[in-house]
């Protein structure tokens, strides 16, 4: 009888247990303070119009002796973007920005050098700008009266660089008593001065044409 009763209190005291149970509230997962998430990522290109005041400190600018106003300080608005068109590039450097040519015709004296009308060297570019230094490209040339029986000459070419006087020497290709020469050459001379064509033997006279571009200063 005594076991019967303890039975009973034990299967008793489990049913009032899960009835508190069943009737205390529960607090649900999901209400519970979200998890903070950074998320990272790389900023995204932009443009419009930014607001600001743009200010720095002005220098002087010389190009080519010619001074340039200096920058002034900006202020207001800027606006960022692409250009809607490609920058226009130029070579201010071009050897074709200030090509020459000058041709003569010179009388030989009694060394046979031609004097009186040898080409001179322009000292400006055409529109005006003084040069620093001339580059010679290209010499040709024909001279009459050579001596008659050669096929083969060296027509002898001055030049002046830094007040120096230079000579360099060109094959010429002869035939009957006339001989022709076209070479491609870099000679550095001084811009205004003169140059000079003389062959080893006499001749009656020569017309000697020069090619190529300025330096300006």
């Amino acid at each position: 009888m005594r076991r019967f009763a303890r039975l009973f209190m034990l299967a008793l005291g489990l049913t009032i247990l899960g009835l508190v149970v069943t009737l205390v509230p529960h607090k649900d997962v999901s209400a519970q303070s979200p998890t903070q998430v950074q998320v990272v990522n790389t900023p995204l290109p932009i443009s419009g119009v930014v607001r600001a005041a743009v200010t720095n400190t002005p220098l002087p600018v010389t190009v080519r002796g010619i001074a340039i106003a200096a920058p002034l300080p900006v202020t207001g608005t800027v606006s960022v973007g692409n250009f809607p068109t490609p920058l226009f590039v130029q070579d201010v450097d071009s050897a074709g920005r200030h090509p020459f040519a000058v041709t003569a015709i010179c009388q030989p004296n009694s060394a046979g050098v031609c004097v009186g009308g040898n080409p001179i060297l322009p000292s400006t570019t055409v529109n005006g700008i003084p040069v620093q230094t001339v580059v010679i490209e290209f010499v040709s040339a024909v001279c009459i009266g050579l001596a008659s029986g050669i096929t083969q000459d060296v027509f002898d070419f001055g030049y002046t660089l830094n007040t120096q006087r230079n000579v360099v020497f060109f094959p010429a290709a002869v035939e009957s008593g006339t001989g022709k020469m076209a070479m491609r050459t870099v000679l550095y001379a001084d811009p205004g001065s003169q140059t000079d064509l003389g062959t080893p033997g006499n001749n009656s006279g020569c017309s000697v044409s020069l090619s190529g571009h300025l330096i300006p200063q």
